[in-house]
Parts: C-alpha cells; sequence; structure tokens
C-alpha cells in the first residue's frame, strides 16, 4: 500500500466542519447551513466546507458526522438542512419529499493490527464472512493459513471491531457480506445496524469510523472495517479482499474507480448503491459504495431564501467539476472516486428539481 499521507483533524468522534469567519463578507452576510450523518464522507466533506468557504465569501458548512442513521432521523425530523448518508434511506423512513444525491464512492477496507505480520493479509469471501460470523476463531486457522502461508500469522485469537452506532459503513459491509454467504444472510443479514454473532467471543464496538480506527490501533490481533481514508491516515495496514474474478485486490482509489465505473444505469429511485457493490471485473475491489446527500424535494425544512439557496448552490458545486475547484476536483486526493459523468448528470438533473416553498431555485451558479 501506498504510503499516503493527508490530515484530518477530529475532536473526540465528532468533526464540525467550519469555514474561518474572516473569510465571509460582512457586506452580503453569513449564511450557514447545518448538516449531520454518515463519518464515511467526514473527511472530503471538511475539504468541501472549507474550498466552499474560500469561493463563496459568505456560505457556512457545518458539518457534524454522527452516523447514517443520526443523519437519516435529523433530517426526517427537520432538524437539520441536510443529511449524510452511506446508506440509502428506505422510504419507510424517508418519505418521497426526501431526495439522494450521491457524491463521491470510496471503499470500505478490512484494516488489522497484526505485529510482525511480514505480508499484506489476504482475505477470501468466504473466510471474511466466518470471521465475521464468528465461526473462524483464530489467526492460525486452516483456512486463514491457506492463503497467507508467507505471514507470520500469530497464534492468537482474532478480536473483531464493529461500528456501535447506525452506520451507511456497515450498510455496504454486511450488504456486501449478505451477497457472498447465504450464512451470513440468513443469520445476521444488512443494515445500517445488525446483531453480531462476535460480540458474545469478545468483540468490540467502534463509534464512527474514527472510533473502529482506534480501537484496532488500541488492540492487537483485532480486525474492523473503516472506510479506506481512515486507514490510510493512521497509516494501518489493510487486506487485499477476493473479488468475483478470484483477484485478491487492494483497496485503492483505481480499484474503487473500477468499481464505480460500473454504474451505467441509473434506478428511478437513485438507488445506486447495489451497483457499485462486488463487481465482477478485473481490478475491481468488491466492497465499494457512494455515499449521498439528503435534502427534501421542497426545502420544508429550510427557513429563507437566502439559506434556500445556498443549499442549491452547495449542491450544485459538491457535484460537478470543473477540472480544479469544485467539489468533485477534490474527491481523488483524499481516495474517494468521482461520480461517473452519468450519475453527476442525474445529480443536476434532479437538483435543478429541488423547489422552496414551491418555486424553483436558481442553479445557474454552479450547475451547468
Amino acid at each position: 500500500m501506498k504510503n499516503i499521507k493527508r490530515r484530518f483533524i477530529a475532536t473526540g468522534f465528532a468533526l464540525l466542519l467550519l469555514a474561518s469567519v474572516g473569510l465571509f463578507s460582512t457586506a452580503q452576510g453569513t449564511v450557514s447551513l447545518n448538516g449531520s450523518g454518515a463519518t464515511f464522507p467526514a473527511p472530503i466533506y471538511t475539504k468541501w466546507a472549507q474550498e466552499f468557504a474560500t469561493q463563496t465569501g459568505n456560505i457556512q458548512v457545518n458539518y457534524q458526522p454522527i452516523g447514517s442513521g443520526g443523519g437519516q432521523s435529523a433530517i426526517v425530523s427537520k432538524t437539520v438542512d441536510f443529511a449524510g448518508s452511506d446508506a440509502f434511506c428506505a422510504a419507510t423512513k424517508c418519505p418521497a419529499p426526501i431526495v439522494h444525491f450521491p457524491t463521491v464512492g470510496g471503499a470500505v477496507t478490512l484494516t488489522y493490527n497484526l505485529p510482525d505480520l511480514g505480508c499484506v493479509i489476504k482475505l477470501t469471501p468466504l473466510n471474511l464472512s466466518r470471521i465475521f460470523l464468528g465461526q473462524i476463531k483464530s489467526w492460525r486457522d486452516a483456512a486463514l493459513l491457506a492463503d497467507n502461508s508467507t505471514c507470520n500469522l500469530p497464534n492468537s485469537d482474532i478480536i473483531v471491531v464493529h461500528r456501535s452506532d447506525g452506520s451507511g459503513t456497515t450498510s455496504i459491509f454486511t450488504n456486501y457480506l449478505s451477497a457472498i454467504s447465504d450464512d451470513w444472510k440468513s443469520q445476521v443479514g444488512s443494515g445500517s445496524s445488525v446483531s453480531w454473532p462476535t460480540d458474545a467471543l469478545g468483540g468490540l464496538g467502534g463509534n464512527g469510523n474514527a472510533g473502529v480506527t482506534q480501537a484496532v490501533q488500541q488492540n492487537k490481533f483485532s480486525i474492523g472495517y473503516v472506510e479506506l481514508i481512515f486507514a490510510l491516515n493512521n497509516n494501518l495496514p489493510v487486506a487485499d479482499v477476493q473479488n468475483g474474478q478470484g483477484q485478491f485486490v487492494q483497496p485503492s482509489l483505481e480499484s474503487t474507480n473500477t468499481a464505480i465505473a460500473n454504474i451505467t444505469s441509473i434506478p428511478d429511485d437513485f438507488n445506486i448503491s447495489p451497483l457499485a457493490l462486488n463487481v465482477n471485473a478485473p481490478g475491481a475491489y468488491p466492497i465499494v459504495g457512494p455515499t449521498y446527500i439528503l435534502v427534501y424535494q421542497d426545502l420544508q425544512n429550510i427557513t429563507d431564501n437566502a439559506k434556500a439557496q445556498a443549499l442549491v448552490d452547495f449542491l450544485c458545486w459538491a457535484v460537478n467539476s470543473n477540472g480544479s475547484s469544485l467539489g468533485q476536483d477534490f474527491a481523488n486526493s483524499l481516495s474517494y472516486a468521482k461520480m461517473p459523468k452519468n450519475v453527476t448528470d442525474e445529480d443536476n438533473k434532479r437538483i435543478k428539481q429541488v423547489t422552496f416553498n414551491g418555486q424553483p431555485v436558481n442553479t445557474s451558479r454552479y450547475c451547468p
């Protein structure tokens, strides 16, 4: 894995995306947008908030990464202007007036703490599911040794770390496990929150991607799942996972892009998550998904015209690219995949259908 160094500043498990007040024009007046939700995109939403504030001069984006489940609840209760979620919010929880806008794609990686391993661990879909089912309990299980003969696997029990909060990262991961394992599908299933069989074996929970990362760092012989940038930022190793072609693939920007490129058709509800998961293509990393921004079709949770306009401007800015200074242009530098053109075209089309008090909102500033 390439040694990629980036800086991501967090306080505890919460991150507040704030642009400096000094950047704003007092003549224009500051407009604040408040959102919360997925931790998966928090690093890029940090960058977006800073860049958008610099470019607009008067729009401040505040975002709390509390997990996808928390973000969905917040938008439904209208306590935020927008929500972030890696899990597509079902109509039973998020009624039809709430729309999803895919922003970037990312890889869910398996990171581990195995001192003196001497290699990158390889995981087949079957072995991965059996670890999280609690069926493979030791790092020296014969099934793991068969694929990792050059590794110095310890004679120690496996400590499984999972998310303790409602999580879109968990949704992506458990949807993958359900797709590749009938045992997982029937015994555990998929969703933002599940009952983990490994808890009975001493498994641990972490709040947010940052919490899982910290738990893996602090516990030898542990393994957990986090978005790629969290492993990279903390210099943690990530496993090669076998894809549908039989290849053991390292999670990376390139292998994530290969999976995201599989999104060649757009469902009516804009749920593109299944199209990027477990892609049977050479070089594709199999555990990949998009993350979404959720807003109301008619911005009934917004208090005034200025804020409605600012939110639409931010959406347009986030999903578009001009080669250097719009939202999509910052994705690759943080190991996120840009959305394919057919997805961003649909984003733009649907943003233009957003209204405030039943009236169209101007999209000409950043949407083509």
